[in-house]
């Protein structure tokens, strides 16, 4: 029997090399976990035509197995929307720090939100913008990675403390400003709430209480559109990073445990 597939989506910026900061051997044995590559995906498509890509490369990944989704940060706008298009068999739905869409309801206080707003509603602008943090970002990552993580609150203060994480980071930030970066901001700020109702498989949402980059109000908003949420985790002193830390090996080790379950 095939080893049970989790793929995941990272944030944005991001890249699937951030797993390497969180993820030992030792959680992954018995298991197979793929971080879906998805900026050498054509930059022209749609919104929803990108989607139905990623749909199509996630059904390639698996084959005839059922796939285990996780979604991190806005990572799962695209887990949200891949698994609302109904064309895969998911077993089970991860939602880390979920970044929901804007139509869903708030205001909610996120970072960045004047620049997911401008992305919205002034797409040039945003783009002139863009090309100004890719040029920065290409010179001085470093003064990029200060500055994201100047913020940064309980348990992301040790982790962007990191060597180790620094300088995965650091090098995912120094390209990570290009097209892929623009379609998946572009392809966020859609209207996208409606799909919510359309999610079918059987959902978790991990969320730290201390985020302030997602705030917990509307990971608790994402939790109340779905049709099939299974538990709402609130993780005690965690913030942004500090969820996906703590949560991605808790989820890896029930995915084990439901499949020695099954066995």
């Amino acid at each position: 029997m095939a080893d049970p597939l989790i793929v995941y989506l990272h944030g944005t910026p991001g890249a699937p090399e951030e797993l390497q900061s969180f993820v030992s051997e030792a959680d992954l044995a018995g298991l197979e976990l793929v971080g879906l590559e998805r900026h050498n995906l054509p930059h022209d498509l749609s919104g929803e035509a990108f989607v139905a890509a990623l749909a199509r490369r996630v059904g390639g990944l698996a084959g005839d197995r059922a796939v285990h989704l996780v979604g991190f940060s806005m990572g799962v706008c695209l887990a949200l929307r891949i698994a609302a298009l109904d064309r895969l068999s998911i077993a089970r739905l991860d939602l880390i720090a979920p970044a929901g869409p804007l139509d869903l309801g708030g205001p909610f206080e996120m970072a960045g939100g004047s620049l997911f707003r401008m992305a919205r509603d002034n797409r040039r602008l945003f783009r002139v913008l863009t090309g100004a943090q890719a040029l920065a970002a290409g010179l001085a990552p470093a003064l990029i990675y200060r500055a994201l993580f100047g913020t940064a609150r309980a348990s992301d203060r040790a982790i962007a403390d990191d060597p180790a994480f620094q300088g995965s980071l650091t090098s995912i930030l120094k390209d990570g400003f290009g097209p892929g970066y623009v379609r998946d901001m572009l392809t966020y700020v859609e209207d996208w709430g409606a799909s919510l109702t359309r999610v079918r498989a059987s959902t978790h949402i991990w969320q730290g209480d201390q985020d302030n980059w997602v705030p917990p109000a509307m990971a608790e908003a994402i939790g109340g559109a779905l049709p099939n949420l299974v538990a709402f985790h609130l993780l005690p002193g965690q913030s942004h990073y500090g969820a996906l830390k703590t949560a991605l090996p808790r989820i890896l080790t029930e995915v084990r445990a439901k499949v020695c379950e099954d066995a």
